[in-house]
């Protein structure tokens, strides 16, 4: 136990015996665990291999250990050399040039449901990664994926081998390592996330005002706070106290993206949601999503994602 007591919250039970104190250190009623990682991957190819125009719903990590990977997303050119990676954001168009030789990489997609941590990623101004900075320490991704692969690599190759044919005591045991697995990588996500965090508001402050930035998060908590709500950005600009232009150009200083953008984003995801994980049909989801009919919802889930909501649920 701590010897100071300001570590602690007291917190006071009334009994019909009297009154008892219990000290608690910390106390939080659940954990944030809503995160999906998926299609995770370590792969060879040989001289001439590519891969097509993908454009997919999830954040993508994608980590160059040998060779080289030509890359176009969202309409510009990236290299990445041995111990190079990229993170590319959901929606975003990308493809793979003819590798040159030898090339081996390791890849992983992810989605968090917490429209918070999902919008640090969108803060990055490249998709680019080479080092992480956490609380001022240098993290190196290289490393990092170095030592994943040395202790989970042949596990993972192995559970691909024998899941369908493992006994009840190897499933517990591969379950349990998968779980591992999960962890480690949900460790790195948050890394990378707070690095980007860290970076975004190290440049922000040089050219955005503290009121600015603040302005900013107040919009964006408030719009998170009130989906499925419809909401005008006018009426949000008139709440904060502000004119509408201003509250755009902070926003998109901050955001890199619009308050209209933003509000879309949220409202998309907060359908895919409704879309994976309930059993409302379409015209329910567009009536508790706030859209005035089932085919404006439509329209705007197409518009969007690139998909129908009926072709999002069956995938």
């Amino acid at each position: 136990m701590l010897s100071s007591d300001k570590c602690y919250v007291k917190l006071y039970l009334c009994r019909l015996s009297g009154a008892c104190v219990v000290e608690r250190r910390f106390y939080r009623d659940n954990l944030y665990s809503a995160v999906r990682i998926t299609h995770i991957h370590y792969a060879k190819v040989e001289r001439g291999w590519s891969y097509g125009d993908d454009r997919h719903n999830l954040l993508e990590f994608k980590y160059c250990a040998v060779g080289s990977l030509r890359m176009w997303i969202d309409g510009e050119f990236y290299e990445l050399q041995t111990g190079d990676a990229v993170i590319v954001k959901p929606g975003t168009y990308h493809r793979t040039e003819p590798v040159e030789g030898t090339t081996e990489f390791f890849v992983f997609h992810f989605d968090v449901e917490s429209e918070q941590v999902h919008s640090a990623f969108q803060l990055m101004d490249s998709p680019l990664l080479r080092l992480a900075t956490v609380d001022g320490q240098l993290i190196s991704i290289p490393v990092w994926v170095d030592r994943f692969l040395v202790e989970f690599g042949d596990v993972l190759a192995q559970d691909s081998q024998l899941s369908n044919t493992a006994s009840a005591d190897e499933g517990i045991s591969q379950s349990l390592m998968l779980l591992r697995v999960q962890s480690r990588l949900l460790e790195f996500i948050g890394i990378l996330g707070q690095s980007i965090v860290s970076e975004a508001e190290r440049t922000a402050t040089i050219r955005v005002h503290p009121t600015q930035m603040n302005l900013a998060r107040e919009a964006a908590y408030h719009m998170e706070k009130n989906i499925p709500a419809e909401m005008r950005i006018g009426e949000l600009a008139d709440y904060l106290g502000v004119h509408r232009s201003y509250l755009s150009d902070c926003f998109k200083k901050v955001y890199g993206m619009s308050p209209r953008q933003y509000l879309n984003n949220l409202r998309v995801r907060q359908a895919k949601l409704l879309l994976q994980d309930t059993p409302y049909t379409i015209e329910e989801i567009a009536q508790r999503m706030k859209f005035s009919s089932s085919a404006h919802f439509c329209r705007f889930f197409r518009q969007t994602v690139g998909l129908t909501p009926g072709r999002y649920r069956n995938r």
